[in-house]
């Protein structure tokens, strides 16, 4: 009897762990076999799921029903779950039921025809990639940062992208988030250039306005103080005897102002010996360029 338990008991583990990654469906069918099985086979032996406590409550007047899955909120409509991204707290449900309330009168209104399927946040935010890729030129790295950024704050890319949406998963990212506050500003500024890509004259999928300036986070300012000319020539002079590439490099820096990452990027194409300058892309507008002059 002491093996058999200890058998429900590993079961009970791995229908947790399912609970986690699995469809409703699937899950629903492994607990019923699961208990015919032991049933059958050890009677008397209780095998029940474990129910997880509820620590708010759900509108009756919205449609679906609700579950818990980890800590997080789930909202069971037509036979699909769909995620809060809120928590299973107190606020977390005055949340959820502010974010199902908007959710169901979307999906009441596209089921109608009154609002396009296709302006989710996930199909315009691709459009936004597609557009910095082909028309921007945006460097590959810069790109990943917009589609991990965007993906932190938007945990529901199913959602149209509106007004109201935004707000409510803008207050639900700063509410939940662990990250600092310096973070929390670098994800908001890939927010603010989707946003601000998605409102332009040319698309309109939502109004023009700062959606984000009230979440900004302050944060202190720590000025760096520039290197003296000393310390400037003790960098040369000791990359000079070991790695003269480098030391090259560091001069450049030093004598145009260049960035890093924009030094390594310039071709020769780009030098103009003749009125000495050096063609780089703007820092914020990269389909724009911008020059760096050549000193003696």
């Amino acid at each position: 009897m002491k093996q058999t338990r200890k058998q429900i008991e590993n079961i009970k583990i791995m229908l947790d762990y399912l609970s986690n990654r699995s469809d409703v469906e699937v899950i629903e069918k492994i607990h019923c076999y699961a208990q015919a099985l032991f049933s059958e086979r050890y009677e008397g032996v209780s095998f029940k799921k474990k129910k997880t406590k509820k620590l708010g409550i759900f509108r009756n007047d919205l449609a679906g029903t609700t579950r818990i899955r980890g800590n997080k909120i789930y909202i069971r409509y037509k036979g699909k779950e769909i995620a809060t991204g809120c928590d299973n707290t107190a606020s977390g449900w005055k949340l959820a039921n502010k974010f199902w309330e908007q959710k169901i009168e979307e999906i009441k209104a596209i089921e109608a025809g009154e609002i396009n399927a296709q302006d989710t946040i996930g199909v315009v935010f691709k459009k936004f990639i597609e557009h910095k890729k082909q028309f921007d030129k945006v460097m590959e790295r810069t790109i990943t940062q917009y589609k991990s950024h965007i993906k932190l704050v938007f945990n529901d890319f199913n959602l149209v992208l509106s007004e109201r949406n935004i707000k409510i998963t803008l207050e639900n990212f700063i509410k939940n988030t662990t990250v600092s506050e310096s973070t929390i500003n670098i994800y908001l500024l890939s927010v603010q250039i989707f946003l601000n890509w998605a409102s332009d004259e040319d698309n309109k999928y939502i109004p023009r306005k700062d959606y984000i300036k009230k979440y900004k986070q302050k944060t202190q300012t720590n000025i760096r103080s520039p290197y003296s000319e000393e310390e400037y020539e003790r960098f040369v002079n000791y990359f000079e005897k070991n790695n003269k590439e480098m030391s090259l490099f560091i001069q450049f820096l030093w004598n145009t102002g260049a960035r890093g990452g924009e030094a390594i990027n310039i071709k020769i194409s780009d030098i103009d010996f003749v009125n000495n300058y050096i063609v780089v892309p703007n820092k914020i507008y990269k389909s724009q360029q911008e020059s760096i002059l050549l000193t003696d």
